[in-house]
This record gives C-alpha cells, sequence and structure tokens, in this order.
C-alpha cells in the first residue's frame, strides 16, 4: 500500500521550461551563446543547472563557468512575467492528498520556493522541499528520492513518485519507488522504457492511480 507520495516540480507541478529557456537564452548570451531558447529546451528538461551547463558546452565547445548559475539566479528574481499560473488540477491535487508527500528537484530549493510563488503554489511548499542545493547526486541518481522517503518517515518502497522526464524516472526506480510517468502520448515509450510503472498524458488522470494505490478517497472528480 503507497504511504506517500514524491513528486517531482518542474514539469509535473508547474509548466516553467519555456520560460526557463527563455531566461537561460539572456543568461547565455553573455558567454558567446548564439543559438535560440528554443534550442535549449531538451538540455534544460531533467538536467541539474550543472548537468544543464555541461551539455551547453559541449554543444558550443567551451567550458561555461558556474558563474552562469548566480547569472540565472540574478534574472530569475526578475522574471515572475514569463511564468504562468499553475493549473487549477494541480492546486486540486495537492489540496486534497490524503497522505503525506514531499518534492524533489534538480533545482535549488530556493529556485523551487520562487517559482513556486510565481505559479501560485507556494502554500504547498514548506521544508518537503528538497533540492540540488542539498549537495546530493542530482537526477538519475536516488539520492533525492530517498532523503524524501525518509522525510516523510516511509521506507521508499511505500513511496509512489510522479516525474515527468526519463531522469526523473530512473531516479524513483533506482530509489525503490513505483513511478509515475507524466508526459506526451508520444514519449511514453521513453518512460516505459526507464521502468515507469504507470504512463498518464495529463496530470487529471493521477487521483485514479493515487486513490488506487492508497486506498484513501481524494474527493475529487476522477477522469480516466
Amino acid at each position: 500500500m503507497t504511504s506517500g507520495l514524491v513528486f517531482g516540480f518542474d514539469g509535473v507541478l508547474v509548466d516553467s521550461l519555456i520560460a526557463d529557456s527563455k531566461i537561460w537564452c539572456e543568461v547565455l548570451l553573455d558567454y558567446g551563446y548564439s543559438g535560440s531558447s528554443e534550442e535549449l529546451l531538451p538540455l534544460i528538461s531533467g538536467s541539474s543547472p550543472n548537468q544543464f551547463l555541461e551539455l551547453v558546452s559541449q554543444k558550443i565547445g567551451y567550458q561555461i563557468g558556474g558563474s552562469a548559475i548566480e547569472s540565472y539566479d540574478s534574472l530569475l528574481s526578475d522574471r515572475s512575467s514569463l511564468f504562468q499560473q499553475a493549473d487549477a488540477k494541480i492546486t486540486d491535487i495537492l489540496g486534497s492528498l490524503q497522505v503525506p508527500y514531499a518534492i524533489v528537484s534538480n533545482s535549488s530549493s530556493s529556485t523551487v520556493s520562487l517559482k513556486a510563488e510565481y505559479c501560485g503554489i507556494s502554500q504547498f511548499i514548506n521544508t518537503n522541499s528538497f533540492g540540488s542545493d542539498l549537495h546530493l547526486s542530482p537526477k538519475p541518481e536516488p539520492d533525492l528520492f530517498l532523503l524524501a522517503a525518509n522525510y516523510l518517515g516511509l521506507e521508499p518502497g511505500d513511496c509512489l513518485a510522479i516525474e515527468d522526464t526519463a531522469t526523473g524516472v530512473e531516479a524513483g526506480k533506482k530509489a525503490g519507488m513505483d513511478v509515475v510517468g507524466l508526459s506526451a502520448v508520444d514519449q511514453f515509450k521513453d518512460l516505459r522504457g526507464h521502468k515507469a510503472d504507470f504512463t498518464i498524458s495529463d496530470i487529471k488522470h493521477l487521483p485514479v492511480i493515487i486513490e488506487a494505490l492508497t486506498g484513501k478517497s481524494m474527493g475529487l472528480e476522477i477522469c480516466v
């Protein structure tokens, strides 16, 4: 029986990929990057800031220093207009959960908190959020998921992870959790290839899985 949930953040609770690509593109202009923000999208998805900069460095042929992360953090604090309010289905789900939950991200905890504020879900983010500032190995390693399970006071096998990228799914499985993969239908094969136990194309389908695995009603209209 599932007794707790571990949510990924970007791409699961907030739709921040396009906003992040625009901020990073602005940052990287000072480092000689001449590509578009759209070209950065696949490099950002599922990556920690350090992993992302390494991928960009490989793409452009020279190393970008960690100071770019500081530049990103500075710009993020002044780019709230780029972010959309979280889908009402997210707030409904988080507000109706009958089991404890935690949030794990390859971004820093401060970045998660700021994005949550921009997207209108800061009331659901507190000490339950774990990010890259803890200096643990990022996804696809299981460290953040194991820490989240410990925070919840549960064995990893008693937790259900919800992730939107192959790296997140892989990390959750390495931790010993069942994992829901949330993605467009054409990406199901990739997530299933990384051993996702369930795949859904819309967060609205998540309550039926949560209720089935926890045995607890969320009091929401169930979409199948």
